[in-house]
């Protein structure tokens, strides 16, 4: 029988030292959670396809959970009235937690909420989309600084 070259002991550091890199690895990817993230892609293509029903079925759990995406296509089912009543509030409410998470999709709503009524605010937001390398955001603020926002309203 071939004996082991490895002490019980630096065994167990090794061990440590792999548990400690795995649990680093699991909080920096997000995935030292209790449970596996639900996907946010069904509730994406029941919005895609106009099953909002579905969409708001599957995306208000996501939402509550802190997902970006799932406060975005939310606020846009508020804003337009998708599915459910319109209400700005709630849109720009779940526009603002999305944004605040780096989504630039919500941060170039909320710009284009305030365009034409308080163009300091849609300016800011926009800005902040376009740090955030939203495709449209830099066409939205050229239009605002040349006063066509009239335009996207």
């Amino acid at each position: 029988m071939r004996k082991n070259r490895y002490s019980a002991d630096s065994l167990r550091k090794i061990g440590h030292i792999g548990l400690s890199l795995s649990l680093a690895l699991l909080c920096k990817t997000g995935y030292a959670q209790k449970e596996m993230p639900i996907m946010v892609e069904p509730g994406i293509a029941a919005f895609e396809q106009g099953n909002f029903e579905r969409a708001l079925a599957l995306l208000e759990p996501l939402a509550t959970k802190g997902d970006a995406k799932a406060m975005y296509l939310l606020g846009t089912m508020y804003e337009d009235g998708l599915g459910i009543p319109y209400d700005d509030v709630k849109a720009e409410y779940l526009y603002r937690k999305a944004a605040a998470l780096g989504c630039s999709k919500s941060q170039l709503s909320i710009g284009m909420m305030y365009l034409g009524d308080e163009n300091d605010t849609a300016e800011y937001w926009l800005e902040r989309a376009l740090s955030n390398n939203h495709p449209n955001a830099q066409y939205v603020l050229q239009a605002l600084h040349n006063g066509e926002y009239d335009d996207f309203c």
